[in-house]
């Protein structure tokens, strides 16, 4: 069958853009590769290939990482504008990908996951959930954005599910899919009244804002509250905080770590999005419910993370709160103004990454030896394992967001930002979430202490029932020195994080 010569040539220019297309989203194409191999390795039955899994895996994300690094440049938009590779996505990709990678390597050092099948599924929806999460933080169109959160929904479902054996962990499982599809279903409805109003899903054009600057504010409000209601859930943000808890319980450690940073970097990158018409000076000004929103519900996130974290006996539900209260810190990065909010973000997520992923590795070994996830666990593992409780204390120390580490830096960096706006736009919420996150960041010194304190000052009844070996200990070390370093080269790390924001 031939086309009339007329069709053909309309035609021709829209293959050579989807051609176009398809070599931007070129990592994205290898991690779809890695997916499909890692499944179709896990239909041999060789011992000598399942081991050869999470090695192939690091190497796989690794080699995507560095073809990340040097080969794609910033391109405006693609795929009928759809999804944009600029300097944010870029450096969410590489978070994203360490992330899996980190994931990984904790992996390798958590019995519970080795003595069980489908260890090839395990790691295939380790990198599917880092290609969610890629698409999220590129998406410009709200149709691609919404399946691609629920790629990551669907990802992470999986992924905590993986000891299903495990009371907590199917219990967890359950009510992460309720809350879950309760979330979308509420962002879906939100959507549609933002799509009703504009008769357009893109939502980063200005034309879409410009339209929405005519609709009756309350009716507005709602649409944008109902819509961010999805954010907030993967943020584990107020009012949606109640599921991390449970899944931070029940689901694999490993995993836990990667659910505590990378998912929230991609839809803080979404937000940023989200929130650009905030930045525009002439429709600002009709869309200040959005920012209001935003500011109570950042207040909120700190206060329901913060003082629920002081009563938790258990570990890893502790830092789910205290990831809850990181979570609202960001939300108030978010408020800031292009210049200043982009670079913040990235080097708070960065940090965060690093800090949470080196405590949780801890918390898997303190489990492994003691056999619980309880505080109270911990009590004297420092003084039998020195490295173990000066580590703690360290990534503690910079959750908290104290010197000598990069979590100072990090909160510096956001508290000076909401105090130079405020100065210039006399906005009192500026001063109210700057003076929330010093209080906040005060309460949190009470139930971080709580590591240490157990690790240093209260003797252990039952001894542990093995060393702490080396590999974890390169692991942690490893972790620690970005921690420490860029305390005193923030400069290093900043200029790298704006060298990708800038689009060089």
């Amino acid at each position: 069958m031939r086309f009339p010569p007329e069709i053909t040539r309309s035609l021709l220019p829209k293959l050579e853009q989807i051609q176009a297309s398809l070599d931007v989203l070129a990592p994205e194409g290898l991690l779809v590769a890695l997916f499909l191999l890692l499944l179709l390795l896990g239909l041999f039955r060789s011992n000598s290939i399942l081991k050869m899994l999470p090695g192939f895996t690091v190497s796989g994300l690794s080699g995507i990482i560095i073809f990340q690094f040097f080969m794609i440049e910033n391109s405006p938009g693609y795929f009928g504008k759809m999804l944009v590779a600029d300097g944010l996505a870029n450096y969410g990709f590489l978070l994203f990908s360490a992330a899996g990678i980190l994931t990984v390597l904790l992996s390798e050092l958590y019995p519970p996951l080795k003595v069980r099948s489908g260890r090839s599924e395990y790691y295939a929806f380790i990198v599917l959930l880092v290609l969610g999460l890629s698409f999220m933080a590129k998406a410009t169109n709200l149709l691609f954005l919404f399946l691609a959160i629920e790629t990551v929904s669907i990802a992470s479902y999986f992924l905590t599910l993986r000891l299903r054996e495990e009371k907590p962990a199917a219990e967890a499982t359950l009510k992460y899919l309720l809350f879950g599809a309760v979330a979308a279903g509420i962002m879906l409805y939100g959507m549609s009244f933002l799509y009703g109003f504009t008769q357009s899903l893109q939502f980063t054009e200005l034309s879409f804002w410009q339209k929405l600057s005519l609709v009756p504010k309350p009716i507005l409000t709602m649409a944008l509250a109902l819509t961010l209601g999805g954010f907030l859930f993967k943020l584990a943000a107020f009012p949606f905080q109640f599921w991390a808890p449970d899944v931070y319980q029940g689901a694999p450690t490993p995993v836990v770590a990667f659910f505590s940073t990378a998912p929230k970097a991609a839809i803080l990158i979404v937000l940023i999005r989200f929130v650009s018409v905030l930045d525009n000076e002439t429709l600002a000004p009709h869309f200040q419910n959005l920012f209001l929103i935003l500011a109570a519900l950042s207040f909120l996130t700190m206060l329901a993370g913060n003082f629920t974290a002081l009563w938790q006996t258990n570990v890893k539900r502790l830092l789910a709160y205290s990831s809850v209260a990181h979570a609202g810190l960001l939300l108030a990065v978010v408020l800031l103004p292009a210049e200043t909010r982009n670079a913040t973000i990235l080097f708070y997520v960065t940090i965060l990454l690093f800090s949470n992923c080196g405590l949780f590795l801890i918390i898997q070994i303190a489990e492994e030896m003691t056999g619980s996830n309880a505080v109270a666990a911990l009590s004297g593992l420092g003084r039998i394992f020195p490295f173990l409780g000066v580590a703690t204390t360290i990534l503690v120390i910079s959750l908290t967001g104290l010197p000598p580490t990069a979590g100072f830096t990090a909160k510096l960096l956001l508290f000076t930002g909401l105090w130079e706006n405020y100065a210039v736009t006399k906005q009192i919420w500026y001063l109210v979430l700057l003076l929330a996150g010093l209080v906040f960041t005060a309460v949190a010194l009470f139930y971080y202490i709580k590591l240490p304190f157990f690790l240093f000052f209260r003797k252990t009844e039952v001894a542990p029932a093995r060393k702490f070996g080396l590999a974890p200990k390169l692991l942690v070390t490893l972790l620690l020195l970005p921690v420490v370093y860029f305390f005193f080269r923030a400069d290093a790390l900043l200029s790298f994080i704006q060298g990708f924001t800038n689009g060089n």
